[in-house]
């Protein structure tokens, strides 16, 4: 007993008269010894206000395995590898008079024991060797131990078993066993202590290295990090601590549908463009849709696909100078016969350059287009870089000092606008087959992740916080070999697969994630898991990834080959109504000379004798110079919609046909996807579509005709629409009301029939949105993978894509 002890609990229980605690608490200034022998006591009454309150375990323990309250009494898992005396840290003691010693020698075969031998209470099991078997300590230690862990003389031993344990937790426990509190002369702080021994028939056990036993510890130190020491009984009968160990965690296992197994930032992504990332389901599709490997060229078109380069097109209207034709411009009534961009490239270009990204005498040119300056200055430099160099663009003077000021070619005069883009298509299209031709590595497949974000393996090492944690610097790895470690692995510790990543890789240059050689530091354990149950995952895990690779290649190439055949059957509806819109337009453009011309002969008093026509051209009889002269002048305002204002030069007499201004404007436009307008004279056959200027919808109105209005507004599947009865020259707002299908047919008989092809024409119109719907759909899923890639596939991005990764 320390000398300071009784009058220490005197002072503590408030025994001292008030001359002895003022001589006391004088003497506390000065005396080191007493000061801390007084905060010794303090923290045994701790411990003892607190032995009350001590976690009590569920019971019903079964083989092999046990489940307990969650709480502070658990530290974590250890392994007493070696059968010797095995305690925590500690710093105090305190000795009695009584005698515990169980047997005559201990487990070193030797008479030696201490005080703390001596103290402690044993707790005596009986267990069979040869079973699974988990016991628990007054104190709360629980020691789960397998079957056949228990060796005499390296040989199994089977039958029963006698283990003594005893155990010091708590403050006043460990200084009634007298335990010394230092570790080769260097104090420690209190966390506990216990003691193993196992025998069969007195003869001394030892415990399996290569099965352990794992010991759970009440934590009363929670937050401090704890070791594991080995007790060295000293002659002096104390124990010096050495050896120390730090704890291995056995890690816990969850849900493993509750777990993210995707890439860094994918979610982030996804939220970014407007993906709900709530929905798992859609989550997963989007993630398992990347294939690697895999070329999935979306326009793809075979021998007997669309020929764009020879389509003849007429557009929906003759002042309209082209239209759009899969996004390729088309020029109107004439036939297109597109540039050849390689023979181009090879007569200018080959000699100094290549498609790719070897440097010949100037820079390959391999991605020009997503290096360059936007819009028209690549063709600019193409076909005049040395004026540009004189006007001072920074990028034309950049690649000039770069490629150390040589000369190029200067190409204006010799090529045009339309060839040097020729040449700039040819080199994107070279530079997309080189890239497909590229054999890359598969890095992290999505196929794999499928097949382990499943829950036949919860329960195991990838069901596991710390999984999780490790498979986001498994993606930046780029190597599916390192996820195979962990998945062919999964009976062994956490921290023995992190050794043989972190030997396997160099990860000096890594600035981002934890490497594995920090996780191995951490010493994560692992979780049980039947080597032949581990064999059968191994077994799932492969199959379900070719099933799934196979699954989503095949779903993939289906889906872009039936938007092939869409595209290909809308390429034929609108060649369709390019030319019925030709003949109509032509038609209600003769029909309207026709009575312009009937009108202009009348004020100038002759006859009109039209000549039939012929195809679709207009054919008249020149009968004099001056008829002519009308026949001219009335053919150009009405093509170009203007007032005729021409006076016979022999007789003196005025032509006039007046055309006037007409807009529509359309309340909140910007609201609806896709809106048209329409005039609806009275003596046409058809329809005349107006056009759609910034200002609004506008056309001049012939004085010779009755007009109404109808403007339709698409959005989505929905129809909006408005009629204006009596259409006259000026300015008309209109807010559009919706309607329904079924009502389209109210439109056939508006304004004297001349209607009859508008119901058509809306049809068409409904086509038309419902296909921009489709390719709006397309476009934004093939941006989202576009966007995507680089995060499913960081080691394959493109550079540019590398770098918004990185920043």
């Amino acid at each position: 007993m320390n000398k300071y002890t009784e009058i220490i609990d005197k002072y503590l229980g408030g025994e001292l008269s008030t001359e002895d605690k003022i001589a006391f608490e004088k003497l506390l200034e000065t005396n080191l010894e007493l000061k801390t022998e007084l905060e010794l006591q303090k923290q045994i009454l701790k411990g003892i206000d607190r032995a009350g309150i001590k976690n009590e375990l569920k019971k019903g323990f079964k083989k092999g395995s046990f489940k307990a309250k969650s709480g502070k009494w658990f530290l974590g898992i250890i392994i007493a590898a070696l059968a010797v005396s095995t305690v925590l840290v500690v710093k105090n003691k305190l000795t009695c008079s009584q005698n515990n010693i169980q047997y005559e020698l201990n487990e070193e075969n030797n008479k030696q024991w201490n005080e703390a031998d001596k103290q402690l209470d044993a707790q005596v099991f009986n267990i069979t060797a040869d079973k699974d078997t988990v016991i628990e300590t007054k104190g709360g230690i629980i020691l789960t131990i397998p079957a056949n862990a228990f060796l005499n003389n390296n040989s199994n031993v089977s039958g029963n078993v006698e283990l003594e344990i005893k155990e010091a937790l708590t403050p006043l426990d460990i200084m009634k066993a007298g335990l010394s509190t230092t570790s080769n002369g260097q104090l420690l702080e209190t966390g506990g202590m216990f003691y193993i021994n196992a025998r069969q028939n007195n003869t001394y056990l030892s415990i399996a290295k290569n099965k352990g036993i794992y010991t759970s510890i009440p934590d009363n130190n929670p937050g401090k990090k704890m070791m594991l020491f080995d007790g060295k009984r000293m002659e002096n009968g104390q124990i010096n601590w050495v050896n120390p160990k730090s704890f291995e965690s056995k890690l816990n296992t969850v849900d493993i549908l509750k777990l993210n197994f995707y890439p860094l930032n994918f979610l982030d992504s996804l939220k970014n463009f407007g993906i709900d990332i709530k929905n798992k389901k859609l989550t997963d599709s989007i993630y398992y849709s990347f294939v690697c490997g895999q070329d999935l060229t979306k326009y793809d078109y075979s021998s007997e696909a669309i020929d764009f380069d020879n389509l003849d097109v007429r557009s929906d209207s003759l002042r309209t100078k082209s239209v759009q034709v899969f996004g390729k411009k088309v020029d109107t009534l004439v036939t297109i016969n597109r540039l050849d961009g390689a023979t181009l490239f090879k007569q200018n270009c080959s000699v100094c350059h290549s498609t790719g990204k070897e440097k010949l005498t100037g820079p390959g040119l391999a991605g020009v287009t997503d290096r360059v300056p936007k819009g028209n200055w690549l063709v600019n430099y193409i076909l005049n870089n040395e004026k540009m160099i004189k006007s001072g663009d920074t990028y034309a003077n950049k690649i000039y000092k770069e490629n150390g000021k040589a000369a190029m070619t200067v190409f204006e005069g010799q090529l045009t606008e339309a060839d040097v883009k020729a040449i700039i298509y040819y080199i994107d299209d070279e530079t997309e087959l080189q890239k497909k031709s590229i054999s890359s590595p598969c890095e992290i497949a999505p196929s794999r992740i499928h097949a382990i974000w499943d829950k036949k393996f919860n329960n195991t090492l990838l069901a596991t916080k710390e999984f999780e944690e490790r498979l986001q610097a498994i993606f930046k790895t780029c190597n599916h070999s390192i996820l195979d470690l962990y998945i062919k692995n999964m009976n062994k510790k956490m921290y023995e697969i992190d050794s043989i990543v972190s030997q396997m890789l160099h990860e000096d240059t890594w600035d981002r994630l934890p490497t594995f050689r920090d996780f191995y530091n951490r010493r994560d354990g692992g979780v049980s898991l039947n080597e032949g149950h581990m064999k059968k995952l191994q077994a799932y895990m492969e199959e379900k990834r070719k099933i799934y690779d196979d699954a989503v290649k095949s779903a993939m190439q289906k889906l872009y080959e039936k938007e092939k055949i869409e595209d290909k059957k809308a390429y034929q509806q609108r060649i369709a109504q390019n030319n019925k819109e030709g003949i109509r337009i032509n038609t209600v453009f003769h029909e309207e000379l026709t009575t312009n011309m009937k009108e202009a002969y009348r004020q100038l008093g002759k006859e009109y004798k039209p000549t039939p026509i012929r195809g679709n051209y207009l054919g008249i009889t020149l009968v004099s110079t001056g008829w002519k002269n009308v026949d001219a002048y009335v053919l150009e305002s009405t093509l170009s919609r203007t007032t005729l204002d021409y006076i016979d030069k022999d007789t003196g007499k005025k032509a006039i046909i007046r055309y006037e201004p007409f807009s529509v404007t359309i309340s909140e436009k910007e609201n609806y996807d896709r809106v048209v307008a329409y005039l609806i004279p009275d003596k046409l056959s058809s329809f005349q579509r107006m056009k759609d200027t910034l200002t609004g919808f506008r056309e001049n109105l012939n004085e010779l005709f009755s007009y109404s209005a109808v403007v339709f507004g698409f959005k989505g599947e929905e129809i909006f629409c408005q009629t204006v009865k009596t259409a006259k020259p000026g300015s008309v707002n209109v807010s559009l009301s919706k309607m329904s299908r079924s009502e389209i047919e109210q439109y056939r008989n508006l304004n004297a029939g001349a209607s009859r092809d508008l119901v058509s024409e809306l049809n068409y119109q409904l086509f038309e949105q419902k296909d921009q719907d489709r390719k709006k759909a397309i476009a934004k899923r093939e941006e989202l993978r576009k966007r995507m890639w680089p995060i499913v596939f960081p080691c394959n991005a493109y550079p540019q894509q590398q770098a918004v990764i990185n920043n």
